[in-house]
């Protein structure tokens, strides 16, 4: 990162340029992205380095967020919360809703009508509440909750003047996600909902990025 001081309206070529490689690997993410053909005896192998090269998208886009809001967060923390989370929150609503009402298969719509294909996603979406609300009405909106309560939990924490535990406080929901979720079956560990969701992934990354404008961290291209 550039020591330059941006102020928060400008645009950073370098993140534009960022966001737009991960939008592109969020598109081949999502469309499976050569699962189906480049196979090695019958295995896409290909594919799946692909799959799993695209997976530094998300977690960039949460630290761009974290970098780009930190100079705000700063100043007003509260008012930054609910200014920020306001359209957010808008754009969740009005997606969840388009999705709940949208129905995916339409041959189960021929054969069982509109509401007996809803029907079943509804049911599906209600025997994890929680987990659904964090979600909205698709599994895909997860990111847009996941990043308010992240920019939540900074906003609390620098309020209370304790800028010090932000990365600890980051790191232990982070390693609870991990515990808790991936590796749930080997630890034990129950987690009220899905723990991509919510502030377990989201909070590390986007304090990141605030760090990161915080207190000018930069590398050189090579070590970059």
């Amino acid at each position: 990162m550039s020591s330059v001081q941006h102020t928060p309206s400008q645009h950073i070529a370098s993140v534009e340029l960022g966001r737009v490689i991960a939008i592109l690997a969020i598109i081949g993410l999502h469309g499976q992205m050569a699962l189906t053909y480049w196979q090695i005896d019958e295995v896409p192998w290909i594919g799946y380095v692909l799959n799993q090269t695209a997976r530094f998208a998300v977690p960039l886009f949460f630290l761009i967020s974290g970098y780009l809001i930190q100079p705000k967060l700063i100043v007003s923390p509260w008012q930054t919360v609910i200014n920020y989370s306001k359209p957010l929150l808008k754009v969740w609503l009005a997606w969840s809703i388009i999705c709940l009402v949208m129905p995916f298969n339409l041959a189960k719509v021929e054969e069982f009508g509109y509401l007996g294909e809803r029907q079943g996603y509804w049911g599906f979406l209600m025997n994890t509440p929680l987990n659904s609300f964090l979600e909205g009405g698709l599994v895909h909106l997860w990111f847009i909750p996941a990043l308010v309560c992240a920019v939540l939990i900074i906003a609390l924490i620098v309020e209370m003047k304790l800028d010090k535990l932000l990365l600890p406080a980051a790191i232990v929901l982070y390693v609870y996600g991990v515990l808790a979720g991936s590796y749930a079956t080997l630890t034990g560990l129950e987690a009220p909902f899905f723990t991509r969701n919510g502030p377990f992934f989201s909070t590390l990354m986007v304090t990141l990025g605030f760090l990161i404008r915080q207190n000018q961290w930069k590398v050189s291209s090579t070590k970059a």
